[in-house]
């Protein structure tokens, strides 16, 4: 039995959490939907005669599609596909959209199955999320499609949004459940960079639960959903029993798969494929992107989707698959996971109790393969085998990518193949004990690089907490090609707040922290037969304050380097670098611990060079987060140095500022430290340079005892 999937890209409005690939621009649902029907035509082989048996409109907002659309698709798919054993064709569905009329519209296209997309009953926290719908809308549309004759209805919800936790989130589980619905799925929020709620937390706006509130507030999802008679089958899913989301439960169990439309996905049991995410292009007949599975791939697939379930693993069905060296050694690697209860093992099956599924990535990184390093031919030798930096040691998750050692074991080589992935994971296979508390990382990094062919425009430092959450550094830089350069951290920053998360999570660090590794990202144009090599990473004395690795640039299109002494940074802009540079402070150094010794003014020259810019500000945050932001607009002629001078008492009194984030109380909480500045370009400027020497104060600022330096901006 196979699976089609249709996807909706169209949104009205851009949720505030989103990340997936989407499109507002609904004048082009026609020519998207004709398209759609040729690439039906033009894969009518794909899944090599398999029955269908489930469908499923994904998006973007399929219900923005009118009813006859829908079913023109479907039949469509009828004529080309056995889908006479259809069990579940599902629509996900905006609840506004959801009239009696198109209802049953719907109904009669051939729609058994809905699922709306709810995720809160409280207004203010919708509101919050920018959606589009309120709580009565929700109601309504649900009792709606009740008595369109829909018995099949799973509405999804989102936990873990800050300030709306304990009583709203269960009135939110009692709504639902009053509903009586037969499925839901709850997602904790996820922070993503790209997204509106990132770009609040990068401006200190939005910070995500902590680790704390996620536990309880999952646990009370769990609770509440189990105990009203829901299996808990999935991480984020709940269902009646004969219920279950039969269309996913397919991926999670490798199970064929056509997805048609612009970002799409398919699986046909050896290769997966996947549509250009871009309307236009998908319009245009860019084609599908295809990547046969290894065997190691497919390895990885089955313990990432089989540990995400309630069944997990099957030993014996491991072994048959995979072998059983890979079996044996699934079980030993398990064995701390095991001894902590986060794994049980019983009648051969493995699997994370439902309740403690918010770990389970942490779990499945342990059991990933990746492949070994390979030989190259250079002015060394590349090997496998390796001394100092013991390549065993480290492995590539990233498409494409292998590593190698030279002889002495004194290098690693990172290369990469045509097809590659956007960036390259040079992880540890065993994370290395850092820090103990936060004292252990007040100490700097330093990973010696050289590009050969690389064009890389950032380097992330990652590492992992106790709970398996993982804290990234960020570095957007343009090393020069075939020299060595010292790239630096300040590990302290992952203490910072708005500090780049992955895993979910709260974002607070749970000792002790272990190094993970470095991400390489790429630039689109990087040669194919590229490569990156690297020394043996170190620890080193924190820097003073004005030092220009201190420093460090935030926004699209910008990097950052030295000028022509040591005070000076240049910050350079490419062809299509967004309207503004954050130049901000990585060690976050206090500039008053108390009103008494607050300064005065604050003065930071700069020379701008074919940059022109508009504005400059000046930024602190308080002890509760809150950014107060100083902004004068100015016109310096190219080439001229000029001398900005902020008045500093305007903070403290509340005149002319930006205040946003933190408690937002407009009321500074002590002690204040340095955020950094913004430099805003002309728009549609050519690319240029911008020559910044770091400020001074009329009075020494104290160094913070933390800091950090890893906001993601906008």
């Amino acid at each position: 039995m196979a699976g089609l999937y249709f996807h909706i890209p169209f949104c009205k409005r851009v949720c505030a959490y989103c990340d997936f690939y989407k499109s507002v621009d609904l004048r082009r649902m026609d020519p998207l939907l004709e398209s759609m029907h040729r690439e039906l035509d033009a894969r009518r082989e794909y899944l090599d005669g398999e029955p269908v048996r489930t469908r499923y409109f994904g998006g973007g907002t399929p219900s923005l599609c009118a009813p006859e659309a829908i079913a023109g698709l479907l039949d469509h798919a009828a004529t080309l596909f056995d889908c006479t054993a259809a069990e579940e064709t599902t629509l996900e569905a905006n609840p506004d959209d959801l009239t009696p009329a198109y209802l049953a519209a719907l109904r009669r296209a051939g729609v058994n199955r809905l699922s709306v997309g709810i995720q809160s009953f409280d207004d203010a926290c919708l509101k919050l999320m920018n959606r589009r719908h309120n709580a009565a809308q929700a109601v309504e549309a649900v009792r709606s499609a009740q008595r369109e004759g829909y018995e099949n209805i799973t509405v999804d919800l989102i936990f873990g949004v800050p300030g709306f936790g304990n009583d709203t989130l269960r009135r939110s589980l009692d709504s639902a459940l009053a509903l009586g619905v037969q499925h839901i799925s709850a997602y904790h929020l996820t922070v993503e960079p790209g997204t509106a709620f990132g770009r609040r937390a990068a401006r200190g706006q939005f910070a995500p639960v902590d680790e704390a509130t996620s536990e309880t507030e999952y646990a009370l999802v769990h609770e509440t959903l189990t105990g009203a008679g829901f299996e808990h089958y999935e991480v984020s899913n709940f269902a009646l029993p004969g219920f279950r989301a039969r269309h996913n439960a397919a991926y999670w169990h490798g199970v064929k798969y056509l997805g048609i439309g612009p970002a799409a996905h398919s699986f046909d049991g050896r290769e997966r494929h996947w549509n250009v995410a871009s309307v236009t292009e998908y319009i245009g007949g860019a084609p599908a992107e295809a990547e046969t599975l290894t065997d190691r791939d497919r390895f990885n697939e089955y313990v990432m989707t089989r540990l995400r379930t309630a069944e997990g693993i099957d030993l014996r069905e491991a072994e048959r698959l995979f072998g059983k060296e890979r079996a044996a050694r699934v079980l030993r690697d398990a064995e701390p996971w095991l001894k902590s209860r986060t794994l049980v093992l019983a009648a051969g099956r493995m699997a994370v109790p439902p309740a403690r599924m918010l770990v389970s990535d942490a779990v499945i990184e342990t059991f990933f393969e990746t492949e070994p390093g390979v030989e190259f031919q250079d002015t060394v030798v590349f090997r496998t085998e390796t001394k100092k930096l013991k390549l065993a040691d480290w492995i590539t998750y990233a498409k494409g990518f292998k590593l190698a050692s030279d002889a002495d074991g004194a290098r690693i080589r990172i290369s990469w193949e045509k097809d590659r992935a956007p960036f390259a994971s040079f992880y540890l296979r065993t994370p290395k004990l850092f820090a103990e508390n936060a004292a252990g990382l007040e100490t700097d990094v330093i990973l010696p690089v050289r590009p050969d062919g690389a064009m890389i425009h950032a380097v992330n430092l990652l590492f992992m907490d106790r709970s398996g959450e993982i804290f990234q550094l960020k570095q957007n830089i343009a090393p020069p090609e075939k020299e060595w350069s010292l790239l630096r951290f300040d590990a302290s920053g992952i203490l910072r707040k708005g500090v780049i998360v992955h895993k979910g999570g709260d974002g607070k660090v749970d000792f002790p922290v272990r190094l993970l590794g470095f991400n390489f990202e790429l630039k689109p144009g990087a040669a194919a037969d590229g490569s990156i090599l690297v020394r043996e990473w170190e620890r080193a004395r924190p820097l003073t304050r004005w030092e220009p690795g201190a420093w460090t640039v935030y926004g699209e299109g910008y990097t950052l380097g030295k000028g022509k002494n040591e005070s000076e940074l240049v910050v350079s802009r490419t062809p299509g670098g967004r309207a503004y540079a954050s130049l901000f402070s990585t060690r976050l150094p206090v500039v008053a611990r108390d009103a008494a010794s607050w300064p005065k003014n604050v003065e930071i020259s700069f020379r701008p060079e074919k940059a022109a810019v508009h504005s400059v500000s000046f930024l602190v945050q308080d002890a509760k987060g809150e950014t107060f932001q100083l902004k004068e607009n100015i016109k310096p002629a190219e080439g001229e140095t000029r001398l900005m001078r902020f008045d500093l008492t305007r903070i403290p009194q509340g005149r002319n500022l930006i205040v946003y984030g933190g408690n937002n109380d407009k009321k500074l909480d002590y002690p204040v430290k340095l955020l950094g500045f913004n430099f805003e370009f002309v728009k549609g400027d050519q690319p240029g340079t911008l020559v910044v020497n770091p400020p001074e104060f009329d009075k020494p600022a104290e160094e913070s005892a933390g800091g950090g330096g890893a906001v993601a901006m906008e």
